[in-house]
């Protein structure tokens, strides 16, 4: 009877396990921002730039170490290493949900975030609509 008892234990701690291991994916690793590429591209001083990192600046908060963190809690962080970004706000609001290969991210009072997650590539554009400029930022993230 008890080796019964201890075999029944075993298999429901395994089995735990395994339900969790499509989180620990994500959970586990950091994601750090490898591109971000703007369309229709920006035209400056003459020259055509997609690289939307590289309009910050080497200073820039995308340009150094931009990295999105998501914890077992379901809250996800964002932080960099650039100059001024440790003012980067994170709060318990920012919430993260896998459904299949994607990732939702909300934040109070922002529209949600849909990311595709393919292995260890995460992306998702954000469309800006700021008065007459019309463009979009494709960023893409890879696990570290």
């Amino acid at each position: 009877m008890k080796k019964l008892i201890l075999l029944a234990i075993t298999i429901i701690l395994f089995g735990c396990k395994k339900k969790d291991k499509e989180a620990d994916q994500i959970t586990k690793q950091k994601w750090v921002l490898e591109t971000a590429t703007v369309t229709p591209g920006f035209n400056i001083n003459g020259k055509l730039i997609t690289d939307y990192k590289s309009i910050e600046g080497v200073n820039g908060c995308l340009s150094n170490n931009y990295t999105l963190t998501f914890l077992a809690n379901g809250t996800y962080q964002i932080s960099s290493t650039g100059l001024l970004c440790d003012m980067l706000p994170n709060s318990p609001e920012q919430r993260w949900k896998r459904s299949g290969s994607q990732i939702i991210l909300t934040r109070k009072s922002a529209p949600e975030i849909f990311c595709n997650l393919n292995g260890n590539t995460l992306n998702y554009t954000i469309v800006n609509t700021p008065g007459v400029a019309y463009y979009s930022v494709l960023y893409s993230f890879k696990a570290q």
